[in-house]
């Protein structure tokens, strides 16, 4: 008779730790190697060198201990078809196990898989039956259970003890809930009903759900059935069948014996997630998950699965995110069998793909192909400000500002709003192909103020210059390498057997028309996986512009969560999908699903107040060090409303590391990021700072664009695995306000002691003014009034501002004052011409009777105020004419 050997979920984690122990624990966990050896190669004896223990075990049917010697026990279920290895440790921990796991029952499914549950013996009491802990959730405990569980558990009870149950919750003692259940009048269901109640009381729902499977008879005890009824069976979600005849299990545990760090949460598959790991397509495929789904890690793992079987070409993972390049390098290194395997797997990030390749085409350009200046040290944010703004005697971006003063009459950013557009006519175009941007060839999707015709020249135009500008520097951004290698796209040959693409949603069309020649076509050439909840660039993408045929045959979904708790996950994701508008237009090929909770329960995420930005930035940092005081845990601080370049220089001035893909989770406990570059990771405690009306959404985006941010924020809330605390000092963001009732509002004084926190910095974002014009002493620091018209109208205070009002500064403020007859003819600063607004009736003749009216009851009289007063004022008046809804975002940008 063929003996089948199977292995509990947590098994490996106990073998791998008795082994870092040393001593003698590592001797058993030697022991136990060879063991798993002789299993995988079919000992007919493999517990030949093993004594079993003379004390019996009640508390497990079917439980045989054996003497692992030096006082370690190993703990399997078995019968003549079946061993379970259960668990390995000390003769106190083996006991502690036992009692924790009582009435462990290995079951089988229709589908033949096998876990485990618990089930309560008919002969148990309240003193003998299994106990559990708590996760301390709120909310009765059968609420959640799905209602069809619900009923299949309850059928047939009265009222009277339907509505008894109904009332426990998780403070509910054990006792508690054994009482309520004595009530029912079947023992049977009596004893389902507690085991139930009580695997919810620890957040199980999984294990609350097998146990119902077991009562209903979906599912069955395995190590009763006959040997006709005993098929071949399946791996579960906590059982792993042991695989006679192969090697994998045994290489594994040789390999992760042996190394330092432990990544868990990526060595044991969901069924689902295994499915899609060994599962073969004739081409391109795409797999659609939600957040914490494991997407991240089937593309390890799948890779790892290639690269075993294709011993010629290599194997490429590439994602655009450089942090998650990094991560996804450690992961492939620490779940590969051998180091043979790991390097037929490239791992990169697009972007160091594209220098890789221009290297090769363009190797004189070297310098040029890089985000930092090699000349200047300079971030590409601070070239493209300088470039935007036309500092510096370089005003190649000055065919911009009738786009600009539209956008900026309608409160929107012009600045971020244009280089957005860029964004998107690169993905979508290589350079020969522009015209098509003009001739609308393509849909532009996903914009909430469209650029007509006459206005898309004028940015072709202004991209060519922005271009220059780069190549001028010596720096580019990295659609700038995109469009550069799109160039040589024809020459690219098949370099890489199988090419796996993580977080997919925010690759545009050029950069997947790039990947798609990288591997022949052919089985399992291109796999796709992202989330379109998370699509943060803008960008074009098309899978068939780029040349990608996917079928929906060879498409896959992911629906369940296994990262957060429910509590987290429900926030985030009530926050995200209420964000969005009816209307709203994301311009991908990838799918927004529901999630499936995951089963697990935490506190409600944490809303919490504080005085300002510093004494957010503070707390945060007390509270994170608190944590790892506590025990050894991973810590993010995001702050909204702050870019990567501000993040960098921020960490520089704190010592802590930054999320940029230069350094591992493995250098540290705390780590600095903005919102877009958490993803990819998983975090115990997240926390996200600035989280107020403004910053999200950002006020000078429009409405239908706001889901960029929603996307960002849901990211990076999604990173949190137990606990997510979301700051803000100013009027909280209306996307949680709205959403009282998934959150617990409190303030940072009840968690931290302000008194003895220590005033520290805070983020600083990219200066508005030209510091080398400020040095000189042309602009005064801090006065964003003392500045030409001009000037001015790049500044966030001039959002808003109607068209006619933005002309006028633009050409009586001109830098320099003239005068004729003793009245002005221009001003030098902004400020200058407020002052003679309110004094002068001639200054309002020259700037019309309306848009005087404008300016003085935006901006106040500067004489009549102190300096501070008066800036504080004309920002105030700017908040104010923004949430009064008197921006227009509707229409078109031609207007």
């Amino acid at each position: 008779m063929v003996i089948t050997y199977q292995r509990l979920k947590d098994f490996d984690r106990q073998l791998v730790a008795l082994h870092a122990r040393g001593g003698r624990p590592q001797k058993v966990a030697n022991r136990l190697k060879v063991l798993i050896y002789d299993i995988e190669h079919g000992s007919e004896l493999p517990f030949r060198t093993l004594s079993v223990t003379n004390n019996g075990e009640s508390r497990i049917d079917h439980c045989v201990k054996y003497d692992l010697g030096d006082g370690y026990r190993l703990v399997t279920v078995q019968n003549e078809r079946f061993v379970f290895l259960c668990f390995c440790g000390t003769h106190d921990e083996t006991d502690r196990w036992l009692e924790g796991h009582k009435g462990l029952t290995p079951t089988i499914d229709t589908e033949r898989r096998v876990e485990v549950t618990f089930r309560t013996p008919e002969t148990a009491d309240g003193t003998a039956a299994r106990k559990g802990g708590t996760d301390l959730a709120p909310g009765p405990l059968a609420e959640r259970l799905p209602p069809e569980q619900l009923d299949a558990l309850t059928e047939g009870l009265s009222a009277s003890v339907l509505t008894s149950l109904m009332k426990l919750e998780s403070t509910s003692s054990p006792e508690d809930i054994w009482n309520a259940t004595t009530r029912v009048g079947d023992q049977e269901q009596a004893h389902a009903i507690y085991d139930v109640l009580t695997a919810l009381r620890e957040g199980d729902l999984d294990e609350a759900v097998r146990r119902i499977q077991l009562f209903t008879g979906d599912a069955q005890p395995l190590l009763d059935l006959d040997d006709d009824e005993v098929v071949e069976v399946r791996d579960g979600t906590t059982v792993r069948v042991i695989r006679v005849g192969s090697d994998d299990y045994v290489r594994w545990i040789e390999r992760f014996m042996q190394t330092a760090s432990y990544e868990d949460w990526m060595l044991f598959l969901h069924p689902a997630q295994q499915a899609i790991v060994d599962e073969d397509f004739n081409g391109p495929a795409k797999l659609s998950g939600v957040s914490g789904s494991g997407k991240t890690c089937i593309v390890v793992k799948r890779a790892v699965r290639l690269a075993e079987r294709t011993p010629g070409k290599p194997v490429l993972i590439v994602t655009l995110n450089r942090p998650l390049a990094t991560l996804i390098r450690r992961l492939v290194d620490h779940v590969s069998p051998s180091e043979g395997v790991a390097q037929r797997i490239q791992v990169t990030s697009f972007f160091e793909l594209c220098q890789r390749y221009l290297h090769r085409f363009e190797p004189e350009n070297d310098r040029l192909y890089s985000d930092i200046t090699w000349k200047l040290n300079e971030h590409i944010d601070e070239i493209w400000r300088e470039y935007y703004r036309c500092w510096r005697n370089n005003d190649s971006a000055a065919c911009l500002i009738g786009v600009h003063k539209s956008l900026n009459s309608r409160g929107v950013s012009p600045e971020a709003y244009i280089r957005q557009e860029f964004d998107w006519l690169r993905s979508a175009f290589g350079r020969e192909r522009r015209s098509g941007y003009l001739d609308k060839s393509v849909e532009r999707r996903g914009r909430g103020v469209p650029f007509d015709t006459p206005w898309r020249a004028t940015v072709v135009s202004a991209l060519d210059a922005w271009e220059r500008k780069m190549r001028d520097v010596g720096v580019i951004d990295q659609l700038g390498l995109s469009v550069q290698l799109h160039r040589y796209v024809d020459r690219l040959e098949p370099e890489y057997a199988h090419v796996l693409v993580d977080e997919a949603q925010d690759f545009g069309t050029i950069e997947l028309a790039i990947l798609r020649r990288l591997a022949a076509p052919g089985e399992n050439d291109l796999f796709l996986c992202g989330d379109l909840a998370q699509q943060v660039q803008a960008k074009h993408q098309s899978f068939r512009d780029a040349g990608i045929d996917i079928p929906g045959a060879r498409s896959r979904k992911l629906e369940r969560n296994y990262r957060n708790s429910r509590e987290i996950l429900r926030a985030a994701y009530e926050v995200f999908v209420g964000t969005l508008a009816n209307d709203v237009q994301f311009d991908g090929e990838l799918e927004i699903i529901e999630p499936e909770y995951a089963n697990f329960s935490t506190p409600k995420p944490l809303v919490l107040q504080a005085a300002s930005l510093q004494q957010e930035v503070a707390c945060a940092l007390a509270i994170a060090k608190d944590y790892i005081d506590e025990k050894p845990r991973k810590v993010c601080i995001a702050v909204a409303g702050f870019t990567l370049r501000d993040m960098q220089k921020f960490g520089e001035r704190l010592g802590l590391p930054v999320l940029d893909g230069t350094r591992a989770l493995g250098d540290g406990h705390i780590f600095l990021s903005d919102l877009e570059q958490t993803k990819g990771y998983e975090f115990d405690v997240m926390c996200i700072l600035n989280c107020q009306d403004g910053v999200l959404p950002a006020a000078d985006m429009p409405q239908e664009e706001q889901f960029r941010d929603a996307c960002r924020f849901y990211v990076a809330m999604t990173r949190a695995k137990y606990q997510l605390v979301i700051s803000h000092s100013g009027a909280l963001t209306p996307w949680v306000a709205a959403r009282q009732e998934h959150f617990v509002f409190d303030r940072w004084s009840e968690h931290v002691d302000l008194g003895g926190l220590v005033p520290g910095p805070v983020p600083e974002a990219q200066p508005q003014v030209d510091e080398e014009e400020k040095a000189a002493g042309t602009q005064p620091a801090g006065d964003p009034f003392a500045v030409s018209g001009r000037a001015f109208l790049y500044l966030p205070q001039s959002q808003g501002l109607s068209l006619e009002a933005q002309d006028k500064l633009d050409t009586l403020v001109e830098g320099r004052s003239r005068q004729r007859n003793s009245q002005h003819l221009a001003w030098r600063t902004v400020r200058d011409a407020l002052e003679h607004l309110h004094v002068h009736p001639y200054v309002r003749n020259q700037f019309g009777p309306k848009v005087a009216r404008e300016l003085m009851d935006r901006y106040g009289d500067p004489r009549l105020r102190g300096e501070k007063a008066w800036k504080s004022n004309a920002l105030a008046s700017q908040s104010r004419v923004r949430s009064a809804g008197a921006i227009n975002h509707g229409g078109s940008i031609d207007e």
